[in-house]
């Protein structure tokens, strides 16, 4: 059932989400998490690494020597 949750984030271009959910699941489970608190930190997760893509991105961009 996994493997067919990280096919479809991967269809959806989430993929921190897939290479996540395992270890997200884990987690939940042994901290007692609700199904939707867990859900909502793999999303979070997903937010997180794209904008620190994006500061990567835009600074490669930039062609700056130094990040600030």
């Amino acid at each position: 059932m996994v493997d067919e949750i990280k096919k479809k984030f991967k269809v959806l271009r989430l993929t921190h989400c897939a290479e996540n959910i395992g270890e997200l699941l884990e987690q939940g489970a042994q901290k007692n998490l609700s199904t939707l608190q867990t859900i909502h930190r793999l999303l979070d997760l997903e937010i997180e690494k794209r904008r620190q893509g994006k500061i990567l991105r835009c600074f490669k961009q930039s062609k700056l020597t130094e990040q600030p």
